[in-house]
């Protein structure tokens, strides 16, 4: 089934046509608000959004209004994955672990998803969401350091380098900042670890491309891991309304 999978944030959005049979060489595109009516309107998929921000049921409701098939990820529609957490948990979070067990169904699993958070969970291969952690991104750590000090620069994540011995103010905000969030992604998959067999650690987000070659495990990187899993999500629901 082909679907177009959009992930919805405050300001951006990203979407791709997923193929569900082959979801592979996936070609993100990054929009907006303003442009994605646009660039989905001679579209004739079925879409599938998924979001933890309120404009994204606004983004369901105006796609709909304009003739457009629409699944609004929802985790009351996610049956087919046993979740040990309160209702509190984001539909992201969900959608990288039904993406993640789809690729590796034989695969205990560490998914670290990094952007304006870092969140570290733990997925069992018998499709048990088991829980995780959630830390600053690394844009956030660089934002906050300069903007609640008086002289330290504002540095660019992209940009940072690790040094073992800073000698210069900053060398020293830049390892600094690797350390935290390498080192409080490490400290995270540590623990999810003792609750998992042999797991594959899975990362994606745009923070996780800057700090993935900090992080001491050995991990693979699937970018468009939330929007497969956002088109996984959407495809029982499909299937059953013969769509």
């Amino acid at each position: 089934m082909k679907i177009i999978a959009i992930d919805a944030g405050n300001t951006h959005l990203r979407f791709a046509k997923i193929d569900t049979e082959n979801p592979q060489n996936v070609e993100i595109i990054h929009s907006n608000y303003e442009k994605i009516f646009a660039e989905l309107k001679n579209e004739d998929l079925l879409i599938s959004v998924a979001s933890v921000v309120p404009k994204g049921e606004w983004l369901c409701n105006e796609l709909c209004k304009i003739g457009k098939k629409v699944y609004s990820c929802n985790r009351k529609t996610i049956l087919n994955l046993k979740i040990n957490y309160s209702e509190t948990l984001g539909i992201d979070r969900i959608v990288d672990a039904i993406a993640g067990l789809k690729l590796f169904p034989a695969r205990d699993l560490i998914i670290i998803d990094s952007g304006t958070a870092t969140t570290i969970d733990c997925v069992r291969a018998n499709r048990e969401f088991l829980g995780g952690f959630i830390l600053p991104g690394i844009k956030i750590t660089t934002e906050v350091i300069h903007e609640k000090t008086a002289v330290l620069p504002k540095l660019k994540p992209a940009d940072l380098e690790f040094s073992e011995m800073p000698q210069d103010t900053v060398s020293a905000i830049a390892s600094g900042l690797i350390a935290d969030c390498a080192g409080g992604i490490e400290y995270g998959i540590d623990f999810c670890e003792k609750k998992l067999e042999n797991p594959l650690i899975l990362g994606c987000g745009g923070g996780w491309e800057i700090i993935k070659k900090f992080v001491r495990k050995p991990t693979q990187s699937i970018p468009a891991l939330t929007l497969i899993g956002t088109a996984f999500a959407a495809e029982n629901y499909f299937t059953l309304l013969r769509l």
